[in-house]
Protein backbone atom coordinates (compact mmCIF):
# COMPACT_ATOMS: atom_id res chain seq x y z
CA UNK A 1 0.00 0.00 0.00
CA UNK A 2 2.69 2.31 1.13
CA UNK A 3 4.41 1.61 -2.86
CA UNK A 4 1.26 2.49 -4.35
CA UNK A 5 0.44 6.04 -2.71
CA UNK A 6 4.65 6.73 -3.46
CA UNK A 7 4.47 5.57 -6.60
CA UNK A 8 1.05 7.84 -7.29
CA UNK A 9 3.00 11.13 -5.16
CA UNK A 10 5.90 10.62 -7.75
CA UNK A 11 3.54 10.19 -10.76
CA UNK A 12 1.45 13.42 -9.72
CA UNK A 13 5.48 15.46 -9.14
CA UNK A 14 6.29 13.86 -12.98
CA UNK A 15 3.06 15.13 -14.23
CA UNK A 16 3.26 18.33 -12.73
CA UNK A 17 6.93 18.84 -14.17
CA UNK A 18 6.23 17.42 -17.46
CA UNK A 19 3.69 20.44 -18.20
CA UNK A 20 5.95 22.65 -16.80
CA UNK A 21 8.62 21.37 -18.58
CA UNK A 22 6.61 21.66 -22.05
CA UNK A 23 5.70 25.01 -21.18
CA UNK A 24 9.51 26.20 -20.35
CA UNK A 25 10.76 24.31 -24.45
CA UNK A 26 7.57 26.04 -25.96
CA UNK A 27 8.93 29.37 -25.00
CA UNK A 28 12.65 29.88 -24.80
CA UNK A 29 13.07 32.03 -27.07
CA UNK A 30 10.98 34.75 -26.26
CA UNK A 31 13.09 36.93 -23.81
CA UNK A 32 16.14 38.71 -24.03
CA UNK A 33 19.91 37.17 -23.72
CA UNK A 34 19.95 36.47 -19.92
CA UNK A 35 16.32 35.31 -19.86
CA UNK A 36 16.74 32.87 -22.67
CA UNK A 37 19.83 31.11 -20.92
CA UNK A 38 17.98 31.24 -17.67
CA UNK A 39 14.83 29.35 -19.49
CA UNK A 40 17.24 26.80 -20.96
CA UNK A 41 19.11 26.40 -17.21
CA UNK A 42 15.73 25.78 -16.13
CA UNK A 43 14.64 23.12 -18.98
CA UNK A 44 17.72 21.09 -18.56
CA UNK A 45 17.01 21.40 -14.60
CA UNK A 46 13.49 20.04 -15.29
CA UNK A 47 14.58 17.41 -17.91
CA UNK A 48 16.84 15.84 -15.30
CA UNK A 49 14.32 15.98 -12.73
CA UNK A 50 11.84 14.45 -14.67
CA UNK A 51 14.09 11.50 -15.75
CA UNK A 52 15.06 10.49 -12.18
CA UNK A 53 11.70 10.65 -11.06
CA UNK A 54 11.45 8.47 -14.11
CA UNK A 55 13.82 6.06 -12.61
CA UNK A 56 12.19 6.08 -9.35
CA UNK A 57 8.90 5.41 -10.42
CA UNK A 58 9.99 1.95 -12.81
CA UNK A 59 11.67 0.90 -9.60
CA UNK A 60 8.60 1.71 -7.78
CA UNK A 61 6.72 -0.42 -9.72
CA UNK A 62 9.01 -3.24 -10.63
CA UNK A 63 9.02 -3.50 -6.82
CA UNK A 64 5.44 -3.83 -6.24
CA UNK A 65 3.96 -4.69 -9.53
CA UNK A 66 4.71 -7.78 -11.48
CA UNK A 67 6.33 -6.71 -14.76
CA UNK A 68 7.62 -8.65 -17.98
CA UNK A 69 10.58 -10.31 -17.17
CA UNK A 70 12.24 -7.68 -20.11
CA UNK A 71 11.21 -4.75 -18.85
CA UNK A 72 13.92 -3.87 -16.37
CA UNK A 73 16.73 -4.16 -19.38
CA UNK A 74 14.69 -2.03 -21.53
CA UNK A 75 14.16 0.18 -19.10
CA UNK A 76 17.69 0.13 -17.98
CA UNK A 77 18.73 1.36 -21.83
CA UNK A 78 15.80 3.51 -23.16
CA UNK A 79 14.69 5.37 -20.25
CA UNK A 80 18.68 7.06 -20.10
CA UNK A 81 18.67 7.28 -23.83
CA UNK A 82 15.49 9.20 -23.91
CA UNK A 83 16.59 11.27 -20.99
CA UNK A 84 19.81 11.89 -23.71
CA UNK A 85 17.67 12.68 -26.44
CA UNK A 86 15.61 15.33 -24.65
CA UNK A 87 18.50 17.40 -23.63
CA UNK A 88 19.58 17.25 -27.43
CA UNK A 89 16.15 18.73 -28.33
CA UNK A 90 16.75 21.32 -25.53
CA UNK A 91 19.50 22.28 -27.75
CA UNK A 92 17.94 22.31 -31.01
CA UNK A 93 14.72 24.46 -29.63
CA UNK A 94 16.70 27.08 -28.79
CA UNK A 95 16.30 27.76 -31.89
CA UNK A 96 12.67 27.12 -33.16
CA UNK A 97 12.69 29.41 -36.21
CA UNK A 98 15.11 26.93 -38.23
CA UNK A 99 14.76 23.28 -38.78
CA UNK A 100 13.26 20.53 -37.58
CA UNK A 101 11.58 23.55 -36.11
CA UNK A 102 9.33 22.65 -33.00
CA UNK A 103 9.70 18.71 -33.97
CA UNK A 104 12.42 17.81 -31.39
CA UNK A 105 9.78 18.44 -28.74
CA UNK A 106 8.14 14.77 -29.49
CA UNK A 107 10.44 13.33 -26.72
CA UNK A 108 10.27 15.18 -23.80
CA UNK A 109 6.31 15.78 -24.66
CA UNK A 110 5.63 11.85 -25.43
CA UNK A 111 7.80 9.75 -23.09
CA UNK A 112 7.12 10.89 -19.48
CA UNK A 113 3.46 10.05 -19.95
CA UNK A 114 3.98 7.08 -21.75
CA UNK A 115 5.96 5.77 -18.81
CA UNK A 116 3.79 7.26 -16.02
CA UNK A 117 1.38 4.85 -17.73
CA UNK A 118 2.98 2.20 -18.19
CA UNK A 119 3.83 1.93 -14.25
CA UNK A 120 0.26 2.73 -13.44
CA UNK A 121 -0.81 -0.70 -15.90
CA UNK A 122 2.29 -2.60 -13.77
CA UNK A 123 0.36 -1.30 -10.66
CA UNK A 124 -3.33 -2.34 -11.62
CA UNK A 125 -4.12 -5.52 -10.07
CA UNK A 126 -3.79 -8.90 -12.37
CA UNK A 127 -7.65 -9.29 -13.15
CA UNK A 128 -7.54 -5.72 -15.08
CA UNK A 129 -3.97 -5.66 -16.11
CA UNK A 130 -5.57 -8.77 -18.43
CA UNK A 131 -7.16 -6.41 -20.29
CA UNK A 132 -4.19 -5.28 -22.13
CA UNK A 133 -1.27 -8.04 -22.43
CA UNK A 134 1.85 -7.78 -20.27
CA UNK A 135 3.95 -8.09 -24.21
CA UNK A 136 1.12 -5.34 -25.34
CA UNK A 137 1.86 -3.26 -22.95
CA UNK A 138 5.86 -3.40 -22.69
CA UNK A 139 6.24 -3.67 -26.61
CA UNK A 140 4.28 -0.46 -27.05
CA UNK A 141 5.64 1.28 -24.09
CA UNK A 142 9.46 0.59 -24.79
CA UNK A 143 8.79 0.77 -28.79
CA UNK A 144 7.43 4.66 -28.78
CA UNK A 145 10.33 5.55 -26.56
CA UNK A 146 12.61 3.91 -28.24
CA UNK A 147 11.45 5.74 -31.93
CA UNK A 148 10.82 8.96 -30.32
CA UNK A 149 14.40 8.91 -28.79
CA UNK A 150 16.22 7.81 -32.53
CA UNK A 151 13.84 10.34 -34.14
CA UNK A 152 16.14 13.40 -32.52
CA UNK A 153 19.53 12.06 -34.73
CA UNK A 154 17.84 13.25 -38.00
CA UNK A 155 16.45 16.27 -36.50
CA UNK A 156 19.70 16.89 -34.99
CA UNK A 157 21.75 16.71 -38.35
CA UNK A 158 19.12 18.85 -40.38
CA UNK A 159 19.40 21.30 -38.08
CA UNK A 160 22.04 23.92 -39.13
CA UNK A 161 24.94 24.52 -36.81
Amino acid sequence: MVAIVAGAIVAFLILFFWAALLATLADLTSSDAAGRGLAQAFAAFEIVLIWVLLAILLLLAGRKATMPSGTAAAAFLLLPLSGAASLVALGLLTAPHLRPYMWPIITPALVPPIVVAYCAWAALPPPMRLRVPADTATGVTWAIVLFTSLAIVPMYFIHPQ
